[in-house]
């Protein structure tokens, strides 16, 4: 790719960015895949891209904003519940864009996620199934195990999980929700006014994808 195009490029996803910094609050979804979580994992991303503070203070005024706003009667789901918003932060704290203990950043999501037993669980799909809250509870114990904690969910609650897992017939290792999202290309006739702000197919799947394709 030759400097106009890279100027060109640098510029569109710049535009897309300043979208998103006036809009971002305005979105009411606080999830990963269509709100508040997903916008605020690309400005954490963009912030070290650039190394540029003001996007990470964006982003955790975000995160405020979600932990704020979490209620009794959230979906556990991956894509509007509280696995996907789990996730997200169990992500930044592994890549260390956040920072703090992770057990008690996570423990009140991680204990409501408990209490649906897995093996009541009809759904078996990614975004609003068994196979995103499993997505979720593999990555939170890989990072308990690297931090060297305490595994945050009970030995019984992982046999439920595994087992309701294996009569889904999914596999045994869950994908990362970014393989699922749709993330649009970025290009000059792409409309982004007019797409929707978060990771999927909206302007923060768009943006973030083009900082790393």
């Amino acid at each position: 790719m030759n400097t106009n195009d890279n100027t060109k490029e640098y510029d569109l996803i710049q535009r897309v960015v300043n979208h998103l910094t006036v809009q971002s609050f305005t979105v009411h979804d606080l999830g990963l895949m269509n709100g508040k979580m997903g916008i605020a994992f690309f400005f954490y991303h963009y912030a070290r891209y650039q190394k540029e503070p003001l996007y990470e203070e964006l982003a955790w005024a975000l995160i405020e904003e979600i932990y704020d706003k979490i209620h009794d009667n959230m979906p556990t789901t991956m894509e509007k519940g509280l696995c996907g918003i789990a996730w997200g932060i169990c992500t930044l704290l592994e890549q260390n864009f956040l920072s703090g203990d992770v057990d008690e950043v996570l423990s009140d999501i991680d204990h409501k996620i408990m209490e649906r037993d897995p093996m009541r669980i009809t759904d078996f799909s990614f975004r609003t199934g068994l196979e995103g809250i499993r997505s979720y509870v593999q990555a939170r114990i890989l990072l308990a195990e690297k931090e060297q904690s305490v595994c945050p969910f009970d030995n019984i609650y992982v046999y439920a999980l595994e087992r309701s897992a294996q009569k889904a017939g999914l596999p045994l290792k869950s994908v990362s929700p970014l393989n699922v999202i749709d993330m649009p290309e970025l290009s000059e006739t792409t409309d982004f006014l007019n797409l929707p702000l978060g990771l999927d197919g909206g302007c923060a799947g768009l943006a973030l994808k083009t900082l790393y394709i």
